[in-house]
């Protein structure tokens, strides 16, 4: 597509453009446009060039901090300006909102400019709605990929985000970018930097397009700064957006044996967009040896194709596949993926209503895998199960699971381990929802098995000075009273003993506090303050009575009055709850009992929800959603154990978490709901919708409810057991890591070949980040924790026989919050900086938790799981997928090495430089000496440059030998070729050959390699071992009787000489 921003340069640009801006007609997910047709309209353009600095933009609504700013970058020259937009607050939405008259269609283009791309830039079209508000018809975002300068384009359904592509150097700082959009009613057509995409997909249903927006991610300080410059708004096109949208399926497949056929599977599926709906199409999919035909099936969603197709790969990794779509009038479109190779085995799958979640695997002694999992019917459960399956396969096929604790609580986060003694131990922790003030804690117990996992024992409290109570009562322990908790498996130690990590609060901890807070349109006011409010595991009442000019608020026992507005409405009309960002915020609410009313109670009949009859796993019926929000189990407090409410979930950096449910207009609103925090992180905001006087849509009132707590901050300790786990001694508890400012949660433990224990620890820190810390005393004392670069949410720690760790985790920052792995070559050093792969991501909010087992050498499975499908997964990677790609192997061989007959060498033979790992642990070398003694093992030393490898040998004959070196590291073989110069010593000039000072009678023959036969007795080295001496004088006179410079009665002399001397003795 043709735009405005190509068509002149830019240190000489006009204010109206009215040359042919176009649209493409076939349009391809990763391929150019196959025809372009010219708009029918002028093009309003603004180049800001004559804007005053340091002021927003005129005619535009803005929020945040939104300034026309100074923009001489690439070819924009000195004298450009441009809006700058940056947000480095978490109390506002940076905005910017630009009137534009409406229309039918929507031409937009714009110049791209991120100097600082911390989160998504979003923008769109808004549009005025049947009922009379105002919607965002179109929402694109563009977001940064880490660690480079390309981002994703994406754009929003009203529920969530969705990929159509990435663009190469779309991040890069210092250039302005290309971007176009190009919008009818029912389709987009969306062009960055050369690469164009369609969608039909829409954020909200409007009856025509009008302003344009500009918008950060949130407000968390997501670290944006963005410039737009040339603004190009016009309304009309000459010809609807045409094309296929694409979505890609193939995330993984299994591999096949050589030979072996491989089933049939989903590539990619798309959606054939305005005139291209009608057409019949067909689809070749090069794999890689040049196009092939390819199958296009009617998708099970209505007006949707999946392209299938077969190919039976055999490694193991990500494979690139193109797909080519050809209708029968002419539309075309390409999609380029990459479809993972990965092994994938089921492990359990749980009947309907039930999912598996936080697993744990081990192999036992008698080679077996045994893992466990928690069974519930959400990510909470009143009576939550430990199921318990094995394999005797390398996980290829599972046991039929079997339950191995229940009971009156939730029984959460199991963990395995097996002692020395093939005793096993089963750890878990146990909730209670019962009490309608809150959830209690149980704290964490052990149940052991003697039988390989058949049968388990009565279950063993861990005692710990962070309970309530030593055991903790009945009912368990209140949050204020102090608690633990568990996330990572027992380790035994060299002496016997047990450490069991756990992290909680100790007792004492006040309640959580909740500020209340109202916005202006500009800022947040604090209201006041609530004591004991916003405790995880009960509802608290929240209620609003609101006019067109004041609004009353209760909290809990507190209320509040106001007249702070957000914006300006004529009316009252919906309710909307939301998170308080898209940095992710790591937020998880539950609303419930949802009361709405034109007037106060009891002057009106109020309509209330109480979602007990709504589908489970479903958003509200008549909501409007977006982000992770669904109906689901809430057996908090008083509710019971069969209540359901309304989750939001923020785990995700690409978008805001919202509900907002329809009520008519009214002068007057109530509305009450029942609210919940598990997770309260950055906050809660809600408020009412009204209509404003422009026949757009406002939020009258905005409120937020925010954290204030004074509990203390989650630490992570150790408890000793030295009975092999029967008691614990929790008086003697030692903290690995308390901060004021950060929670130290869910501890794991890897015990060192040396005895060094490292504790990985995840934490709330910003960003989210593992933090470790280290014990050289079993444990008794730890260092302070140290922020690596891993960023782990719910992690576990694999410690392989070379003394590397294998790090599974959950990718904080990341939507969805996917498995990911790292592996760290030597855990007794730096834990950055080393290469992070992405394992497995079934899409879904509720997900990671990993749990790792090797299950031959080089081949791990990670255990994840699909709460969705209610499967738990094996995934198989190999220590090669692991490796930076960087990290080449590379050995030069040492130049002028010179070696003495007789004499011990120990020189460099050669220099390595990248590989994979520390000496000692990874790196080893073998030596071929190329005279005929065969191979010894090398030693790889680490110096300032890479690392050195020498070897230790005794040359009996000169002469200029060919000595091969065999490096490798965990996945790597390099060799190289040494030249070795090895010559004679100065002769003694005796006639005959003395050995030790024993005459053996033999005449002090010449010999290869210029040297005599007295040369090659390496008699005046030092021997420890007279023995290995006589060995070595029977090895060079073996060479010379096969040389023929000795007979066999010499070759008896040379022997006896040796065995009558006394070297070595």
């Amino acid at each position: 597509m043709s735009s405005p921003i190509h068509r002149r340069s830019w240190p000489r640009r006009s204010a109206v453009l009215t040359a042919a801006v176009t649209v493409s007609l076939a349009v391809a997910a990763t391929a150019p446009a196959a025809e372009e047709v010219a708009a029918a309209a002028a093009i309003d353009v603004r180049t800001f060039d004559a804007e005053a600095l340091g002021e927003p933009p005129g005619g535009c609504a803005t929020t945040g901090d939104v300034a026309v700013s100074e923009a001489p970058f690439g070819a924009a020259g000195a004298g450009n300006r441009a809006v700058r937009l940056i947000d480095d607050t978490s109390s506002a939405t940076t905005t910017m909102v630009c009137d534009h008259p409406e229309s039918d269609e929507r031409y937009l283009s714009f110049g791209f400019n991120p100097q600082r791309h911390g989160g998504p830039l979003l923008f769109g079209i808004r549009g005025d709605t049947a009922v009379g508000g105002t919607g965002n018809a179109w929402w694109f975002g563009v977001s940064p990929i880490a660690g480079t300068d390309d981002a994703t384009v994406m754009v929003y359904d009203g529920a969530a985000w969705n990929q159509l592509g990435r663009v190469d150097g779309l991040s890069t700082p210092g250039e302005f970018t290309e971007v176009t959009v190009a919008a009818t009613a029912d389709a987009a057509e969306i062009t960055a930097a050369g690469e164009t995409f369609i969608t039909d997909l829409r954020r909200d249903d409007t009856v025509n397009l009008g302003d344009v927006v500009f918008s950060s991610a949130g407000q968390s300080a997501v670290g944006m700064e963005f410039y737009v410059d040339d603004l190009a708004v016009g309304t009309e096109l000459a010809e609807d957006p045409v094309g296929l949208q694409f979505v890609d399926i193939a995330s993984w497949v299994n591999p096949v044996s050589e030979g072996e056929t491989s089933p049939e599977f989903r590539l990619v599926s798309f959606r054939p967009i305005g005139g291209a709906s009608g057409e019949t199409f067909e689809a070749t999919v090069d794999w890689g040896a040049g196009p092939r035909p390819a199958t296009v099936e009617a998708s099970e969603e209505a007006g949707r194709f999946d392209v299938v197709g077969s190919h039976p790969y055999s490694e193991t990794g990500p494979h690139s596949v193109v797909v080519d779509v050809s209708g029968s009038a002419g539309t075309s479109g390409r999609s380029t993926l990459s479809v993972a190779v990965e092994r994938r085995s089921v492990v359990a799958v749980e009947p309907e209503g039930m999912a598996p979640r936080f697993p744990s695997v081990i192999r036992l002694d008698d080679g077996r895998l045994l893992a466990a999992y928690y069974s519930g019917i959400g990510h909470v459960d009143p009576q939550g199960l430990i199921r318990v399956t094995e394999s005797d396969d390398n996980g290829e096929t599972w046991s039929e699971p079997r339950t191995a604790v229940a009971g009156r609580f939730d029984n959460r986060d199991p963990k395995l381990t097996q002692l020395s003694d093939g005793t096993i131990l089963l750890e878990y922790f146990v909730t209670s929802w019962e009490d309608p003030a809150g959830s209690r804690q149980l704290g964490t117990h052990v149940v052991r098995s003697e039988d390989g996992g058949q049968s388990w024992s009565d279950p063993i409290w861990i005692d710990t000075r962070m309970s309530c109570a030593q055991p903790p009562p009945a009912e368990g322990c209140a949050s204020a009273d102090g608690w633990s908790a568990s996330h990572g498996p027992i380790v035994e130690l060299a002496n016997g003993d047990l450490l069991a990590p756990l992290y909680g609060v100790t007792p004492g901890s006040a309640g959580q506090h909740v500020d209340v807070r109202v916005y202006d349109g500009g800022g947040w006011r604090t209201l006041g303050r609530v004591e004991d409010f916003g405790a995880p595991g009960r509802f608290r009442p929240v209620s609003v009575d609101a006019t067109a000019t004041s609004l009353e608020i209760t909290v809990g026992d507190e209320t509040f009055s106001t007249d702070v507005r957000r914006d300006d409405t004529v009316n009252l009309t919906n309710v909307t709850f939301a998170s308080a960002g898209t940095a992710p915020t790591g937020m998880e609410f539950y609303v419930d009992d949802l009361a709405v009313g034109a007037e106060a109670p009891p002057a009106a009949e109020l309509d209330v929800r109480t979602f007990d009859d709504e589908p489970l796993g479903e958003p509200p019926a008549e909501c409007t959603i977006r982000g992770d929000v669904e109906v689901a189990g809430a057996p908090f407090g008083d509710a019971g154990t069969d209540n359901r409410a309304v989750r939001l979930l923020d785990d995700s950096s690409t978008q805001i978490t919202s509900l907002t449910c329809a009520h008519p207009a009214s002068d007057e609103k109530h509305l009450s709901f029942a609210f919940s925090p598990e997770r309260f992180a950055n906050g809660f905001t809600f408020g009412i919708q009204g209509d404003t006087a422009t026949g757009g849509t406002g939020n009258a009132y905005w409120i937020l409810l925010s954290s204030a707590s004074s509990a203390p901050p989650q630490r992570a300790t150790v408890v000793r057991s030295t009975d092999g786990g029967l008691t614990w001694d929790g008086d003697n508890d030692v903290t690995i890591a308390v901060d004021d400012g950060i929670h130290f949660q869910e501890p794991n433990l890897t015990v060192l070949p040396s005895g060094e224990i490292v504790a990985g620890l995840r934490a709330t820190s910003n960003p989210q980040v593992l933090y470790v810390s280290r014990s050289f005393d079993n444990g008794y004392t730890w260092t302070p924790a140290e922020p690596t670069d891993i960023p782990a949410s719910s992690h576990d720690q694999l410690l392989l026989d070379d003394g590397s760790v294998l790090v599974t985790y959950g990718i904080a920052g990341v939507a969805n919050r996917p498995t990911g792995g790292v592996l760290v070559p030597d855990a007794g050093g730096d834990w950055s900086g080393h290469h992070q792969i992405p394992i497995y991501d079934s899409g879904h909010g509720d997900q990671a938790n990993p749990s790792s087992v090797e299950i031959e050498p080089g081949v791990f499975m990670t255990l994840a799981y699909d709460v969705p499908a209610g499967t738990l997964y094996g995934i198989f990677t190999e220590l090669e997928d692991y490796r930076d790609p960087e990290l080449n192997l590379e050995v030069t061989p040492a130049t002028g090495v010179t070696a003495a007959v007789g004499e011990e060498f120990g020189d460099v033979l050669a220099g390595v430089t990248g590989g994979w790992g520390n000496p000692g642990a990874s790196l080893t070398a073998s030596i071929d000496w190329g005279d005929g003694t065969g191979a010894s093992s090398g030693v790889v030393t680490e110096v300032a440059a890479g690392h050195e490898v020498t070897g230790s040998h005794l040359f009996d004959v000169g002469g200029t030998f060919a000595v091969t070196l065999t490096v490798a590291d965990r996945t790597q073989t390099r060799t190289a070729t040494v030249a070795v110069e090895v010559s004679c010593p100065e002769t003694d000039g005796r006639e005959t050959v003395v050995i030790g000072g024993v005459d053996s009678g033999v005449p002090n023959r010449a010999t290869g390699g210029g040297c005599s036969i007295d040369d090659r007795i390496a008699d005046e080295r030092v021997w420890d071992d007279h023995g290995a001496f006589v060995r070595h004088v029977g090895s060079v006179a073996d060479q010379l009787l096969a040389e023929g410079v000795i007979d066999d009665r010499e070759y008896g002399a040379l022997i006896r000489a040796a065995a009558r001397g006394a070297v070595g003795r």
